[in-house]
């Protein structure tokens, strides 16, 4: 971040980890405080995995004041064992302070298995005023140069290129920046990385980001990263310089947000991540995302996000209204949902509404019923079998709840409507 003390200028830069190292580090300082590696690109924005707004991005560092609204984290972060579910998330705001931009970044961890999983990382950036002429993504990974594919599997080809510079009206830290290739698409693409991991085996990583018109991909070699030593990670990337990837959006991108899915790997393990598609709601709201990420073991995630937690947003399959929101199921069974920051999210036969201020509900699937923790009331509605009453019981507690629902017929399906307490990772049984 950039409040306090020996902070850096960056924006909301983000450092990745994943399977015993960092795959997308942050570079730390240069040779000193006071050599120019330093004051030019170390302690800069182009080291750092964030978004340049028109290649000026620019404020004091050391002592910075910059600091970042933070709209939403979950689990909160006074959860006794946060890292119970499979959801890890944060959305922070940032004023960019050299164009006045204001710039969103939503991330998050979903895991898929007891040693699988991905990050998600949406970016939204745009200047006040309006005149903006381009964004860049910066995405800093180690190992072998990118390769670059459509999601079909075809190569993109790239070609030199003398952009990113200081020359071209850029920042000074992108003149270090060498072996830069371009190709302007407008297509969905998937930059690979691929390194030695420091557990013995090769790391990779398929980073699938989504296309917008006016965008063009750069590839880079940036300088190694300071924080990268003999003992965090294998000797082969030590003083290596960094596989970089920049993404230029040409405009604004709050409408047209840098959307990733970062799947990280080991070769003998197996990619998490087979493919990635896209949806929109029926009504039209330009701040909205919708992805479904397809994983191993026939899983999949659709995950809702909405830069104003206030729309409504409609589908055929239901209604969102929040920050975020992720259904999961197995093949065609319900896993797990979880409603961030809103009032409404329905999909299919399932339903949570919050009435009042927006809150957080987590639902997981287990063998007899359902495992909740929602720290407010909210009202659920389920599909029953033939067999179920609408009756839901505790269970594992020491005085018994039972909660009776009102028994609905829609389109042939049997539903329950329960008004729930706030409960804290209780498992209830359907009978």
């Amino acid at each position: 971040a950039s409040l306090g003390n020996h902070s850096h200028t960056n924006g909301v830069n983000i450092e990745l980890y994943a399977k015993g190292m960092v795959f997308a580090p942050d570079c730390a300082a240069g040779v000193s405080y006071w050599t120019t590696d330093h004051s030019d690109y170390y302690s800069r924005f182009a080291a750092h995995n964030t978004v340049v707004v028109d290649g000026i991005s620019d404020y004091r560092n050391m002592r910075g004041s910059q600091a970042f609204d933070v709209n939403s984290i979950y689990p909160p972060t006074d959860t006794p064992n946060p890292l119970y579910s499979d959801f890890t998330l944060s959305d922070v705001t940032f004023t960019e302070p050299s164009t006045e931009a204001t710039q969103q970044r939503f991330t998050g961890i979903v895991r898929t298995g007891e040693t699988s999983g991905y990050f998600i990382d949406i970016f939204r950036s745009s200047r006040n005023d309006g005149n903006d002429k381009k964004h860049e993504y910066l995405f800093h990974s180690q190992g072998e140069p990118i390769v670059l594919k459509q999601f079909n599997g075809q190569d993109i080809p790239t070609s030199e290129t003398n952009e990113l510079s200081s020359e071209k009206g850029d920042l000074a830290g992108y003149d270090y920046f060498k072996n830069k290739e371009a190709a302007k698409t407008d297509d969905n693409f998937i930059a690979q990385f691929k390194m030695p991991s420091i557990l013995g085996d090769m790391l990779h990583l398929n980073l699938w980001m989504k296309g917008s018109e006016e965008r063009e991909i750069i590839t880079v070699e940036a300088p190694y990263s300071r924080a990268i030593s003999e003992e965090s990670g294998p000797e082969e990337l030590y003083h290596k310089p960094l596989p970089t990837l920049v993404v230029r959006q040409i405009g604004e991108a709050r409408t047209r947000p840098f959307v990733a899915i970062i799947d990280a790997f080991n070769e003998s393990e197996g990619k998490s991540v087979l493919k990635v598609d896209y949806f929109s709601p029926e009504n039209e709201n330009t701040g909205f995302i919708g992805l479904k990420v397809h994983s191993v073991n026939e899983r999949y995630d659709l995950l809702f996000n909405d830069h104003n937690p206030d729309s409504e947003n409609s589908f055929e399959h239901g209604e969102f209204a929040g920050r975020f929101a992720v259904m999961s199921k197995v093949g065609k069974e319900f896993h797990s949902m979880l409603l961030d920051k809103g009032t409404v999210f329905e999909h299919g036969n399932m339903r949570i509404e919050i009435q009042g201020e927006p809150g957080n509900v987590l639902i997981k699937q287990f063998q007899e019923g359902f495992e909740i923790d929602s720290p407010q009331p909210f009202i659920l509605s389920i599909p029953l079998d033939e067999k179920d009453n609408g009756t839901l019981e505790s269970l594992g507690q020491d005085e018994k709840k039972i909660f009776k629902g009102k028994v609905i017929q829609k389109d042939k399906i049997r539903l329950a409507t329960f008004e729930l307490p706030a409960l804290d990772r209780v498992k209830l049984k359907l009978l």
